[in-house]
């Protein structure tokens, strides 16, 4: 049996959309006996609704929770003190976030462009404001200008690695202390196969740590620079049949 850990946006999918020769690959891996893992920046509660038939577990919020069924694999949120000082630069830089939970998400952000973060797709429940109770393991900034994200990048280097989403103003965050790569490695240990059984699919600077993680590293054609430069292998383009020229470069399917 081998486990094979796929990034959602760029690589398994764009949005919720997941291209047909990716979907059956996956289908055809899993019909094999072998384990798929989603792993991923979005929050449980997102991965859980658009890919749930895909996937026999789930990394989520950029490796700080891990699931499989309803046996939780992985589990360190970012504690308070934590959550605080970062969120008052993010404020103090005129940008916003939301840190998500499983099911919940904190708003955090005063300025008027940034009202509608109170309606997330990432959490069914939006809460105004931080909490001393709330239990969150990642978050997204949202910007005005990419001027603010260079800034942010720049004073948090030591805490948080931002993931651009394109041109679009937000990026999902990992806070460091935890990264794709660690949940990865535990779950390997849990479900007691080797690392070298394991395969790693990604297109993201925050796929680094799990492709590295993983036996074999793939990145995708329309991958990131930095992450092609770490990837064992780089297969095609996400709408050049990405996925199943992968899987099919290591024999994991015909």
């Amino acid at each position: 049996m081998k486990i094979v850990f796929f990034d959602i946006d760029g690589t398994l999918a764009e949005r919720t959309h997941v291209p047909q020769s990716a979907g059956e690959a996956v289908e055809r891996l899993r019909e094999a006996g072998n384990l798929v893992f989603i792993c991923t920046g979005r929050s449980h509660h997102y991965v859980k609704t658009h890919f749930g038939s895909y996937a026999d577990g789930f990394i989520c919020h950029n490796g700080r929770f891990a699931i499989q069924g309803e046996n939780i694999l992985y589990d360190h949120p970012v504690d308070f003190e934590r959550i605080t000082a970062i969120s008052q630069v993010i404020k103090a830089s005129r940008a916003a976030m939301v840190w998500y939970g499983c099911r919940e998400g904190w708003y955090y952000g005063s300025e008027p462009p940034y009202d509608s973060l109170k309606e997330d797709e990432e959490a069914p429940t939006v809460h105004p404001g931080l909490s001393a109770n709330m239990k969150a393991y990642s978050f997204n900034v949202h910007f005005t200008r990419r001027q603010i994200l260079d800034h942010l990048e720049e004073i948090l280097n030591d805490q948080c690695i931002f993931n651009p989403h394109g041109p679009l103003p937000h990026a999902d965050v990992t806070v460091r202390g935890h990264d794709k790569g660690s949940p990865l490695k535990a779950i390997s240990k849990a479900l007691k196969v080797n690392i070298e059984d394991t395969y790693a699919f990604g297109d993201g600077i925050n796929d680094i740590s799990m492709l590295q993680a993983a036996g074999h590293g793939i990145a995708m054609g329309n991958g990131q620079d930095r992450l092609k430069e770490i990837a064992e292998f780089i297969t095609t383009n996400i709408h050049d049949d990405g996925i199943r020229n992968g899987l099919r470069h290591y024999g994991l399917i015909e």
